[in-house]
């Protein structure tokens, strides 16, 4: 919805109409800190649409919340972060919340947030500028996650690398805490290996049955016991679950570099061998057959090639 206002200060007074007195006051001050800019015509609505004056406007909305004193800086972030959805959603102008400090007290939320925001490295100081929280606390929230946090049965961890005297985290971590039915549970942990047998799906599968049933409650865990007797499941819970760095898998893993191979559209040498017994090799983008989870072909290629038939699988492109 397109609007009619002339600027970021009538925006801001009709936004404060009917909100509650804390947001209002803190946009109140947020005006005047753009009024010290001296430059009116840079906050009209009009240049607010262009990429430079929004980045202006989050440049500012960064610094306020960071001049703001200790106590405080968690609300004013919180109000204001709903301040920049209200002028995407209903004015179109391109900030976004997501790029100010969040205000995130409780230890577990911050933690997974943390591991998906580091799936682009990061250094400390980009990592102090998201959170509003004490150095001491970001650098034992950073020390907990690279030497393994423990959450929902599972042991998670970051890397960090040290490059020509910068430090940076890394983290391929996907935290996924999904909320489903013990029927629904069934389906993925014990359905979905038995489905995958063969294919390139197969040791995925099994990691992902385990991490399913370490997150389980006890009366849980004895259904799904009782209804698949004799099976891995037992034994998965006594040995535990380690993250497992997704580069670390793929090199020991052919299966699952297939997936990672297929998933990334990266391109791969294949070595195989046919039926008779010869060596082949192709190269390109490889795919699964649209019908078996236990072959894959290359891209353009009208050639069945079975996952127990690969001899060789060496990608063309470096890890990304």
């Amino acid at each position: 919805m397109k609007s009619s206002w002339k600027d970021i200060h009538e925006i801001i007074r009709d936004y404060s109409v009917g909100r509650g007195k804390a947001d209002a006051g803190v946009l109140e001050k947020f005006g005047q800190t753009i009024r010290t800019e001296g430059r009116p015509a840079r906050f009209r609505l009009s240049a607010l649409m262009n990429d430079d004056a929004a980045a202006l406007l989050a440049s500012m909305a960064i610094e306020f919340i960071r001049a703001w004193p200790s106590r405080g800086k968690g609300k004013v972030a919180e109000a204001l972060s709903r301040f920049f959805v209200y002028l995407r959603k209903n004015h179109e102008i391109p900030v976004n919340a997501d790029d100010l400090p969040r205000n995130i007290q409780d230890l577990t939320q911050r933690r997974l947030d943390m591991l998906r925001y580091l799936h682009t490295p990061r250094t400390p100081q980009e990592m102090e500028a998201r959170y509003l929280v004490s150095e001491r606390t970001l650098r034992d929230d950073l020390n907990a996650l690279e030497d393994g946090w423990q959450v929902m049965g599972n042991t998670i961890r970051i890397k960090r690398t040290d490059s020509n005297g910068t430090v940076s985290y890394n983290s391929t971590a996907h935290p996924l805490l999904l909320a489903l039915n013990l029927t629904e549970v069934y389906a993925l942990a014990i359905g979905f290996p038995q489905l995958a047998k063969g294919s390139a799906y197969e040791d995925i599968a099994e990691y992902l049955s385990r991490a399913v049933m370490t997150q389980l409650s006890d009366y849980a865990r004895g259904i799904l016991a009782k209804s698949t007797p004799g099976s891995h499941l037992a034994q998965a819970l006594e040995d535990g679950l380690v993250y497992r760095a997704e580069q670390g898998v793929l090199e020991k893993s052919r299966q699952s570099l297939i997936v990672y191979l297929i998933k990334q559209g990266m391109r791969c040498r294949i070595q195989y061998s046919d039926e008779d017994g010869s060596v082949h090799t192709l190269e390109g983008i490889p795919e699964f057959h649209p019908d078996d989870w236990a072959l894959m072909r290359i891209g353009g290629q009208d050639i069945d090639i079975p996952i127990d038939r690969i001899i060789r699988l060496e990608r063309l492109e470096p890890y990304r």
